[in-house]
This record gives structure tokens, C-alpha cells and sequence, in this order.
């Protein structure tokens, strides 16, 4: 016996295994060692060992496997014979005792299974070294070839590889040897080892083909790829906007089955396209591109609205508007979604937002206040109608002035008084002043002039301290005081005449007087306040001061005054300011410090003094001077200013005897004005010396059907008030309505009575309205 040699014979089965071709369908071998004892005696031996080659590299061709730890050793008599792993790859069996060896003509069998088999071909050798029990380790070499298996999948395509999701794809493949397919994922259980499959992937998906045969199982993969939404662009436009108007949203999105926009309700969008959409809000619109595999991108676009602003709001006509007439309230409007007008909670509808008007008939005065507002923020805005009353009528009876007055003006459509103090006054209402909340650096001077130029009111010369001064200031608001020039061209001056001409754009002063009883007869001009320009040495005919000066108009008048000969009653007027011509001499009084004004009505003019005298008349111009005005002043011991304002005759500030005055009456002659549209009646109305209850009506003869009628009374006193104002008219033929009152004795007033048509409606040529007053009881009517 060879004494190199293992005793025993050695057999390693089979002598050939597939290797790996797949990693997801490893090749699996199973290794069965045969031990026999070919001899004619039993052989005793402690046992053998065996080495498989193992390496990491999958890669190796003189190993079997990467993976030693998946082998298992078995012993197929376990009761004779243990088999088990020593370390990676090697193995010992050894008999268990009583057994010493294998019998003479026996065989023991083992088996090495679960290898898995590296993915390498190549020659593998196997040592067996066998533990002979007495020191000597005889071994023998086993071989064993890794072999490619028949088995394999000759192509696995998709077309096309790239998709939207949900759309068709055409799987294909060929195989050789393969007994069976599967494909995965998905169920496809008919499909052929040579085919094709329409697949549908909602999300990129990697298909495994494999093929089952002889020999390990081989796969392939194949991806299709099916990118996630993606929006390409999404635009609104604009960004910013007006509240209610329209946003242009623009879109383009890929490889997406739903596309929808929030807030609103746009589903099922296309995958390009626009839509416009009213915004009222600041809003975010959030663009969203879903596929079926519910894939999902978004991009948003933030619209914010513009602040409301109201552009403009105001009454037409918003000046000289009398008690009865219809006034417009008229808007525009930016960037609201809702307005509306107090007092009345009026309603401004949807559809006038941005612009419309409204119609009011003020029985008083009346601050009108548009409210407009969005999501973003409220904007008020407030125009006030003064409706003038007919006649003599009393604003106020304590009015705040706490120092005499040294000049009244109409200035945006507010009146302004200035006192000696520096305090001044502003009232649109002539209920309401309001004191400025400081002193005007041109405080403590009387005998100054005041003017409206060049949308400024100004203030100049004057006596301070018993100093004369020609310093000019102007203001744009009534608080803060510009000195346009502390020295004019002009000598200081007192009591002179300050006045402009419609056209000219200049600004004039005239005449006055030095502390030392010089009269002055010099007349400048101005075009800014500051640069004064001579125009003549010679305007009147002898120098003045303390005349009274009534502009602007198409005529300026100069009337009454002081000169070297004492006061005069002389009336002077001048169409371009520079040029003044007497008028006629007038029957009133010569006087100095007179007041006068003009307005549409004609010129006023009245009050003023004469050596110890005061005069408290009023008077008005006729073509040949002046004379009394048929209604007198409400009180006969107020020396006022006469201001214009609202086209009426205001008697403001000034003194009451020795006090202040703090009356504040108006003059708004009775007229009767008719309008295609607009009918109006002024009566005057006497109770007599009993008290009564009467009943006042409007009647209506052909005034068309919806006109507004109405009337009222001039000034309180009755019960209820003499007012009812704003009757739809419902019968065209005749139509009278009208209230009781409890009238007492000695009551006079005026009472206005009116009519306004529809929109687009005139008066018929036989439409007539009338005021009537009879005694509820017995019809019979009053003599008024």
C-alpha cells in the first residue's frame, strides 16, 4: 500500500456545476463526497479533512464561492460519522465512537449543500487530507469545472423607455432554453419564454424577465422611466392689482394626467393653457401637476391687491347749493370691493364701484363720508353740502372768537376768519370753528389786508404797536405762515384795499394810510407776493384809507373811505384792477371802515362809522349807486364782516357794540328758479296774531309721475318742524301731500317748495307746483 497516499478512496460528485450568471439568480450546487474502503480489511482512521476554495472575489475562477457561510455539511449516517465546518471553506469528518474506520467493501457518503456558486468559470481544486491516526496526513487533490448553463435570455427591451405615466410601453424578449418565463412586476401568467406585454406604468418601474431552465435561473431588467410632473412655467399676471380686477394665469406642465389650480374651481386643467380670474383678495394660487402614480409637484403665485384709494368724491353742484336741490355725490374708486355713503347707509352697488353717483337733497348741512374698503384696508374720504336756506338765516349764536377781527376770507371752501390775537378760524358750516392750535407769527396787528391768490390766502401791512408794516405772508392751509417778503416794495401802510382780477394773475393793493395821517393813492401789483410792481401813483381821485373793497368779479368796487377831507360816500370800480372809475354818488352816508362783498346776487355793502358814529345799514348796488336793501340786517347793533361764501351774503365775526360778535347769519335772496327739470317756489308765510294748527301742503298739478317733491320752512319754531321733503309723486294729474303743525302766534318764515324729475324727464309746459296753508278742520285756506 502506497503509504503517501490516503488509505481510503475519495469521490467528489458531480464533477461539473453551473456557475453564477445571474446575482439575483445564483447558481446552487450540491457536493456529494464518497468515502470507500476498497480493500479486503477494515482501515482505521481518526478522520479527513476538506478545503473548498472560498474567495471574496466573486470574480475568482479557482473558487467555488464567495459565500462560505451558506454551505451546510451533512453526514448521510450521522450516527457513524460527524461532518461539520471548521472555519471558511473547510470541513472535517470524524467517526463516532465505537467506530474506529470503515469496514472492509463499505462506504460512508457526505454532502456539501446550498454552495453558492461564484459567478467565474474555471478549474477548482479540492484537497482532501486524510488523519491516518498515527501522525501522517496522506491527501489527495479533487477537481470540479464551473460550467455556463445552456439557459439564457438572448434580449429583454422596452419601447419606447421613456413615458408620461399611465402611457403604453411594448415589453419584448427572447430566450434560449428556458422552460418557462416569469415577469415581474405585474401579473402576466400566460406570457410565452419568446413574447411581448403592453405595460402601463404609473411610476418608473424596472421590469425583471426571468428565464427557467436547466441550470441556474437567469434574469434581465429593464427600466422604464416615467419622469414626475413638472411645470414648466406658472405665471400670473399681474402681480399686483386692483381689488375685482382680472389676473391672467398662465401655464405649461409635463408629463402630468391631472393639473388643477386652487382656490377656485379649475380641475381638469390642460396641460398649457390660461384662465383670467377676478382677485378681491390678496391670494395665492397654487398650481398643482399630479400623474397616476400620484406624483405630485405644485408652484405657487402670489397676487396681492392694491391699497383702495378713492381718486375722487364729490358733490355736484358742491357750492351754492340752496335747501331742496338735488345734489350728485359722484366717485371714483380704486380697488374696493364694497362702499358705501353715511348718513343714509347708502349701498354703493357692485357694479359702480369704481365710479357712479348718487343722488341726495341736504335739508342741512350735511357731511357726506365714503367708505371704501378691501381685505387690505378702509379709506374714508368726506365731502360736505352746505344747503343754503332763502333769506335771512342764523348759523350760530356763539361762535368761539376771542379777539376782534382783523379779516374774513373764502378759502377752499371754508370761511376764515383771522383775529387781532393771531387765532384763527375755519368753519365750512358756519356752525363749527375751528381755532388754529397756535398763534400766526403775524399776531398783534390790526388795520391789515387780506387776500386769496394764487391758491394761498395771504395777509399783509397792517398796524402793529403803533407801528406800520409791509410785510407780506402767505399759507396754504391756514397753519403754517410763509414770510413772503418782510419788506415790500410797497410804503407800510394800514386800512388799505387788497384785491385780484379774474385774469390777470396778479394780486393788487391800494391806497391806505401812514401813521402820521398820510393818505396814500398808490396802486401795485404782484404776480408771486413777492416782486411788487408800481401801476399807478393816482388811483382815485384823492388818496384813501379805510374804503372797503369788494373782488374778486368781473368788477372790483372801492366804496366809502377817509381822505385828507374826511370820510366820503363815494363808490369807485375798475374791470382790469389797475384802472378805477367813479360812479354815481349814492344816498348812504359817507363812512370809513365799511364792509362790503359781492357774490351773484350783486354788490353788499354797509356798516362802518363816521366821526362817533356807527352805522349798522346794508345795502346793495344799482346801476346808479346804492340803496337799501328791502330787507334789513337780522340785528341792528352788529358791525360784521361781509363775506361771500356758498353764493350767499355771510355776516361774520366783527363787534356787537362794545363786544364781540359771535352771530353768524347768512343772506340768500328768494329766487324762483325753474329748470326743464327742476321746479322751485318761494313763499313767505305770516301765523298771524293766534296760535294754530295748520296744515302746510305741496300741490302738484301735471308734474310727472316718480318726480320728488317737497317742502320746508326756513327756521324752526313749529311742531313738528314745517319739512317734508323727497314725496315720490304717484299721480300725475293731481297730486297734493303735506303735514299738521302747531304754529304759533307771530311766526313768520319762508317756505321753499320744489319739485325734481326723474332722470332723462322734463316738466310738461302745463306742470305747476304750489304751497298752501288751511285750517285742518273746515278746508278753508289761509291768507298768507
Amino acid at each position: 500500500m502506497n503509504e503517501d497516499k490516503p488509505k481510503l478512496d475519495y469521490t467528489i460528485t458531480p464533477t461539473s456545476i453551473y456557475y453564477t450568471r445571474d446575482s439575483k439568480n445564483p447558481s446552487v450546487a450540491l457536493l456529494t463526497i464518497g468515502v470507500s474502503n476498497n480493500t479486503e480489511g477494515d482501515i482505521d482512521i481518526n478522520g479527513f479533512q476538506l478545503l473548498l476554495p472560498v474567495s471574496s472575489d466573486v470574480k475568482n475562477p479557482d473558487a467555488v464561492t464567495a459565500d462560505p457561510a451558506s454551505i451546510i455539511p451533512v453526514s448521510l449516517q450521522p450516527a457513524q460519522w460527524d461532518f461539520v465546518t471548521v472555519d471558511d471553506g473547510l470541513f472535517t469528518a470524524k467517526p463516532v465512537p465505537p467506530v474506529t474506520g470503515i469496514k472492509a467493501g463499505k462506504s460512508i457518503t457526505f454532502q456539501l449543500k446550498n454552495i453558492i456558486v461564484n459567478q467565474a468559470a474555471g478549474t477548482v481544486v479540492i484537497p482532501i487530507a486524510e488523519d491516518d491516526g498515527g501522525g501522517e496526513y496522506p491527501s489527495i487533490n479533487k477537481q470540479i469545472i464551473k460550467i455556463k448553463s445552456d439557459l439564457d435570455i438572448v434580449t429583454f427591451t422596452a419601447v419606447p423607455t421613456d413615458i408620461s405615466s399611465g402611457d403604453p410601453s411594448q415589453l419584448s424578449w427572447s430566450t434560449i432554453g428556458a422552460a418557462k418565463v416569469t415577469l415581474a412586476p405585474g401579473d402576466f401568467p400566460d406570457i410565452k419564454v419568446n413574447d411581448s406585454v403592453i405595460v402601463h406604468p404609473d411610476l418608473t418601474t424596472t421590469f425583471t424577465l426571468t428565464a427557467l431552465g436547466e441550470g441556474p435561473n437567469v434574469s434581465k431588467q429593464v427600466t422604464v422611466q416615467i419622469p414626475p410632473p413638472k411645470i414648466v412655467s406658472f405665471i400670473a399676471d399681474p402681480l399686483n392689482v386692483n381689488a375685482g380686477d382680472l389676473v391672467t394665469l398662465s401655464w405649461e406642465v409635463q408629463y402630468a394626467s391631472d393639473v388643477s389650480i386652487i382656490p377656485g374651481d379649475f380641475q381638469n386643467l390642460p396641460l398649457k393653457g390660461s384662465r383670467q380670474v377676478p382677485v378681491t383678495a390678496d391670494t395665492t394660487f397654487i398650481l398643482y401637476a399630479t400623474n397616476q402614480g400620484h406624483q405630485s409637484t405644485n408652484a405657487a403665485q402670489a397676487v396681492k391687491i392694491n391699497s383702495v384709494r378713492i381718486k375722487s368724491f364729490n358733490a355736484n353742484p358742491g357750492y351754492g347749493v340752496q335747501v331742496g336741490d338735488a345734489v350728485e355725490l359722484r366717485w371714483e374708486i380704486e380697488s374696493a370691493t364694497s362702499a358705501y355713503i353715511q348718513p343714509g347707509s347708502i349701498n354703493i352697488p357692485k357694479d359702480n364701484l369704481k365710479s357712479g353717483s348718487w343722488w341726495v337733497t341736504p335739508t342741512a348741512a350735511t357731511s357726506y363720508s365714503l367708505f371704501a374698503q378691501n381685505s387690505s384696508n378702509l379709506e374714508v374720504s368726506v365731502v360736505n353740502v352746505l344747503p343754503m336756506p332763502l333769506g335771512w338765516y342764523q348759523f350760530s349764536s356763539s361762535a368761539p372768537f376771542n379777539s376782534p377781527t382783523i379779516g374774513v376770507l373764502n378759502f377752499k371752501i371754508r370761511m376764515w376768519l383771522f383775529t387781532q390775537s393771531g387765532r384763527t378760524y375755519n368753519s365750512w358750516d358756519g356752525q363749527s370753528w375751528t381755532p388754529s392750535a397756535a398763534l400766526a407769527p403775524w399776531q398783534d396787528r390790526k388795520g391789515c389786508a387780506v387776500c386769496v391768490f394764487n391758491d394761498k390766502m395771504w395777509l399783509m401791512g397792517g398796524e402793529k404797536q403803533s407801528s406800520c408794516l409791509n410785510d407780506v405772508w402767505s399759507s396754504a392751509d391756514g397753519i403754517t405762515w410763509i414770510p413772503e417778503s418782510n419788506a415790500a416794495h410797497w410804503p407800510a401802510r394800514k386800512d388799505f384795499g387788497c384785491y385780484t382780477m379774474p385774469g390777470t394773475g396778479k394780486m393788487y393793493i391800494v391806497g391806505g394810510a401812514d401813521n402820521g395821517g398820510n393818505f396814500f393813492n398808490d396802486l401795485w401789483s404782484t404776480a408771486d407776493g413777492t416782486n411788487w410792481t408800481l401801476e399807478s401813483n393816482n388811483a382815485f381821485s384823492t388818496g384813501r384809507s379805510g374804503m372797503a373793497i369788494a373782488a374778486p368779479g368781473p368788477t372790483a368796487f372801492a366804496v366809502g373811505g377817509t381822505t385828507s377831507n374826511g370820510n366820503v360816500n363815494e363808490t369807485y370800480s375798475s374791470s382790469d384792477g389797475k384802472t378805477w372809475n367813479k360812479m354815481g354818488t349814492p344816498a348812504w352816508a359817507a363812512r370809513t371802515d365799511a364792509k362790503a362783498s359781492i357774490n351773484i346776487s350783486g354788490l353788499y355793502f354797509g356798516y362802518g362809522t363816521n366821526n362817533n358814529a356807527s352805522f349798522y345799514d346794508l345795502f346793495t348796488l344799482n346801476g346808479t349807486g346804492c340803496y337799501l336793501n328791502p330787507l334789513s340786517q337780522p340785528a341792528s347793533n352788529v358791525s360784521p364782516f361781509l363775506l361771500d361764501y356758498q353764493e350767499a351774503l355771510w355776516l361774520v365775526g366783527g363787534s356787537q357794540g362794545s363786544a364781540l360778535n359771535q352771530n353768524i347769519w347768512s343772506y340768500n335772496p328768494p329766487v324762483t328758479l325753474d329748470t326743464p327739470t327742476q321746479k322751485r317756489i318761494v313763499d313767505d308765510f305770516d301765523s298771524g296774531n293766534e296760535p294754530a294748527r295748520l296744515q302746510f301742503a305741496i300741490v302738484c298739478k301735471n308734474i310727472p309721475l316718480n318726480s320728488k317733491v317737497g317742502f320746508y320752512a326756513d327756521k324752526p319754531g313749529t311742531n313738528p318742524l314745517i319739512c317734508a321733503v323727497d314725496i315720490t309723486v304717484s299721480n300725475q294729474g293731481n297730486f297734493m301731500v303735506g303735514l299738521q303743525s302747531d304754529v304759533p302766534a307771530n311766526f313768520r318764515c319762508n317756505i321753499t317748495g320744489y319739485a325734481n324729475t326723474p332722470p332723462n324727464v322734463v316738466f310738461p309746459d302745463n306742470a305747476s307746483i304750489s304751497i298752501v296753508v288751511f285750517y285742518p278742520m273746515g278746508g278753508e285756506l289761509m291768507n298768507k
